[in-house]
């Protein structure tokens, strides 16, 4: 009977300390997913500003393209007007026929 409860406190024992060292891997692996969770945080907060720095660049972008656009519209009114008038205008490149 005696070798029976040692028997038993033995292997509550080995119990024990296998719950000690897998609580202790658990912990260490939940820890290490808390940083990862946190990181993983911090990288989707950064690809939201850089989402929002894309948008204002290309915000930016269309307006230069209509710069840009209204500008050779005015240059090729000044060079249909320049020919039409028999003039010259020096420092224009030559715009080819569309």
């Amino acid at each position: 009977m005696l070798q029976s409860v040692l028997d038993v406190h033995k292997k509550i024992k080995l119990d024990i300390a296998y719950i000690r060292t897998h609580l202790g891997r658990t912990e260490r692996e939940g820890l290490a997913l808390g940083t990862r969770l946190n990181n993983f945080e911090a990288d989707t907060k950064e690809i939201k500003a850089g989402l929002e720095d894309i948008k204002v660049l290309g915000s930016a972008v269309t307006n230069v393209q209509q710069v840009v656009n209204r500008q050779y519209e005015k240059l090729v009114t000044l060079d249909d007007r320049g020919r039409e008038a028999n003039i010259i205008v020096f420092g224009i490149q030559d715009i080819p026929d569309e």
